[in-house]
């Protein structure tokens, strides 16, 4: 994967995570060390689109915002 194409798909994932979690996103963004994710509020019945929801705000957290998890 090209430089281009990494910072591509981490644009994606942040404009997805802003409109679809837009208090989650502006958590992230703000000087936070720690962001708690309730165990209810994601895949509480391991619906697909809940469970790809949570993947997608990890990835957000890691690889673009650089928290710790």
């Amino acid at each position: 994967m090209t430089n281009d194409e990494r910072m591509q798909r981490e644009s994606n994932l942040i404009a997805t995570i802003r409109k679809t979690l837009p208090e989650f996103a502006k958590a992230c963004a703000d000087d936070t060390e720690l962001v708690l994710l309730d165990q209810d509020a994601f895949a509480a019945d391991y619906q697909e689109d809940e469970c790809r929801l949570l993947g997608m705000e990890i990835k957000t957290l890691v690889s673009v915002e650089k928290k710790s998890v």
